[in-house]
């Protein structure tokens, strides 16, 4: 059902549209996820390895969400052009996460390079995803 408004009381009011660029904008700030197209090693962001076991890679946001999100992942992997290693869990960091920018530690099994640069990627599959939510 579309184009239907409660009013309170007995008195209409004339219905509020909004355009379409402004209602895009209030659901985007709801979440965001990397690699809708489903492609096999899609580009999420970089950053550096903090210890042989984790990544900080920060992720400037394209549009100001509602709150610092969370994140949730599937099939992901860190790289630094020469080995490519599996992520087995990421995490926001949350005292360097805002509505603007997300900063995630990615953590892998072992075999990172301290302070070498990496990109966070999705692995070798199509369903590989990063998720960021901001649901209150």
């Amino acid at each position: 059902i579309t184009g239907v408004q409660l009013e309170k009381g007995s008195t209409a009011t004339s219905f509020d549209y909004r355009p379409y660029g402004t209602e895009l904008a209030l659901c985007q700030r709801y979440a965001l996820k990397y690699n809708t197209d489903a492609i096999v090693y899609s580009f999420i962001g970089t950053g550096f390895a903090t210890s042989t076991t984790n990544a900080n890679i920060s992720l400037p946001l394209p549009f100001q969400m509602r709150t610092a999100p969370t994140v949730t992942s599937s099939t992901l992997m860190v790289q630094d052009g020469t080995t490519i290693t599996a992520v087995t869990a990421i995490a926001v960091v949350s005292n360097q996460t805002s509505t603007l920018n997300a900063y995630v530690q990615a953590t892998v099994a072992s075999g990172l390079t301290t302070f070498r640069p990496y990109q966070l990627q999705t692995n070798n599959s199509t369903s590989g995803n990063l998720l960021l939510s901001a649901e209150l």
